[in-house]
């Protein structure tokens, strides 16, 4: 078996679309961005590794396209300060209109058009594979407990968002199905539940403060109580630990017809 990862932290779809061998016209996502590379590295479906002899293609995308990084900032930030509220009730800092509104504008207008011309281009890359989309968990156990004073109803408003981008993501895959060329769509939530963060025996990170080699965060800072307090975390938060990457490997299974043995 000839096996390539080549994932990337923090990616959105135009991190993965194919530039420099797109040809004249280069393909665009939903936001009008065309191919562009993360980290002095080409873009993913620039590198190589697509050819005529691959024999299936996993990925999963479109977290990050919906303002992951900011979002959660956003939403610790009222949990900290206004834990009374949602966060879902206020912008984004340079939006005007309520996160709700703008993350459902994304999600239902922006989102499948990307995920679809990712999905074209990796046919036209690997006419021969079979495609697995993969979904996202939710990331708050209900009723768990959580550092976070007040994350309760931003948290379900965040779990739902999880919800409606399982089911566009799912619809996505449904919609470019073909006999020849099948995308599949593997949802994890199933795997993940009773694992959340602030779940007993949670499988994916809550904020990490200490950094692997290399770590350098596009998440950036949280801010926290105090006087102009910024605190740095790494890019393991909110993701899913060693015993979440079993889950994702169960949800894979799942989606391929492959038994299930926990």
């Amino acid at each position: 078996m000839d096996f390539h990862f080549l994932a990337c932290s923090g990616a959105e779809t135009e991190n993965l679309l194919p530039f420099f061998t797109a040809g004249s016209v280069k393909p665009e996502n939903g936001e009008g961005q065309v191919g562009d590379g993360q980290f002095h590295e080409l873009p993913q479906l620039d590198q190589g590794f697509l050819d005529a002899n691959t024999t299936m293609v996993v990925f999963s995308i479109g977290g990050n396209d919906m303002k992951f990084e900011a979002v959660i900032k956003h939403c610790l930030s009222k949990a900290f300060f206004l834990p009374l509220s949602s966060c879902a009730t206020y912008p984004l800092d340079g939006d005007t209109q309520p996160l709700e509104t703008t993350s459902q504008t994304l999600m239902n207008d922006v989102l499948p058009e990307s995920l679809e011309t990712v999905i074209t281009q990796i046919r036209l890359k690997a006419p021969n594979a079979k495609i697995v989309l993969a979904g996202y968990p939710k990331l708050f156990e209900s009723g768990g407990t959580c550092f976070f004073p007040g994350i309760g109803s931003s948290g379900d408003w965040l779990n739902g968002m999880s919800d409606d981008l399982s089911a566009v993501m799912e619809g996505v895959a449904d919609d470019m199905t073909t006999t020849a060329q099948p995308v599949l769509y593997a949802d994890p939530q199933e795997y993940f539940a009773g694992h959340n963060v602030c779940g007993s025996e949670p499988w994916i990170h809550n904020l990490v403060f200490t950094f692997t080699p290399g770590d350098r965060s596009k998440f950036g800072s949280i801010p926290w109580p105090g006087d102009d307090v910024q605190i740095p975390v790494s890019n393991q938060s909110f993701h899913p630990k060693f015993r979440g990457a079993t889950a994702y490997a169960y949800a894979m299974s799942e989606a391929l017809g492959i038994p299930v043995s926990e």
